[in-house]
């Protein structure tokens, strides 16, 4: 199964659509069993999720794989202090993933990813790599001869500049992490309750939306298929408020879907300004 399980709701309010705030431990408990017994054993976290690798370590078994990011070395303390701390925290003697959170981390520093692969070295790591935003920042690092085991970056069905990218990552052996399917959320909001900078998404939201009107389907189950019909990505990291949603969402993968649905939303094209606002972090 290509689903991750994202937990930055888990360990602070997160999401443009959470209405239930910071996952119980109930909830965690019954995401976890339910996981393992639907073989999803990939977790993605991170240590800037507030107490989230603290609250995953009391449910984890051997049977995951956990996947966390670092960040703010000035501030956090070195790459190595980090991997302990979460290690400390996830209950873990090694980690299959550890990534740069911030990649400004490491383009201002690039002797940073000699540091992580030792580390890698030590066998506390199993695969290193770094979290982007930008295809420019990917473009930098592989010229730089940064070439990671995984890598997460953005990808939905509006937001798919990394696209051209796949093929040449698989051939580079690199493990294709995804995030954002839903855009933190905004793919279930009503547009008539889009508000300030979001406004701006108005236009293509509104394409999406008649396509699935055209085919009978939901916005939110296309968006969820989408990355799904791409061979090349590895995993797609969701983030999951609670048990009930978990449930949801692994009822609709059940779904058959029309692939040829997603011939249409290729020929979406976006302005500049557009793609801007695809960027959370630019709301």
């Amino acid at each position: 199964m290509k689903l991750a399980i994202g937990t930055a709701q888990w360990g602070m309010n997160y999401g443009i659509n959470n209405s239930t705030g910071i996952t119980s431990n109930g909830d965690i408990n019954k995401i976890c069993s339910l996981s393992k017994k639907e073989k999803i054993y990939m977790i993605d976290t991170a240590s800037g999720y507030g107490n989230c690798e603290k609250r995953i370590g009391k449910f984890l078994t051997e049977d995951f794989k956990v996947v966390s990011k670092f960040g703010n070395i000035d501030k956090n303390g070195s790459i190595g202090y980090q991997l302990e701390k979460s290690l400390l925290n996830l209950r873990l003697n090694r980690i299959y993933g550890y990534l740069f959170h911030d990649i400004k981390d490491l383009t201002n520093n690039l002797n940073y990813w000699d540091e992580l692969k030792l580390l890698k070295e030590s066998g506390k790591i199993s695969k290193i790599g770094y979290s982007i935003y930008e295809v420019e920042e990917l473009e930098f690092l592989i010229e730089n001869k940064c070439i990671p085991d995984i890598v997460q970056l953005p990808f939905n069905i509006l937001d798919r500049k990394f696209l051209n990218y796949f093929k040449m990552l698989k051939k580079m052996k690199v493990e294709i992490h995804i995030r954002s399917i839903f855009l933190q959320g905004l793919i279930f909001k009503e547009l008539i309750n889009l508000k300030g900078s979001l406004k701006v998404l108005k236009k293509p939201l509104k394409i999406l939306e008649n396509i699935a009107k055209q085919n009978m389907i939901k916005i939110h189950d296309m968006a969820l298929h989408y990355p799904f019909s791409i061979e090349e990505i590895d995993y797609i990291v969701i983030g999951l408020d609670n048990f009930t949603q978990f449930k949801k969402i692994l009822k609709k993968l059940n779904i058959t879907i029309n692939k040829d649905i997603f011939k249409s939303i290729k020929e979406i094209n976006l302005n500049d300004k557009e793609k801007i606002f695809l960027n959370p972090s630019n709301w």
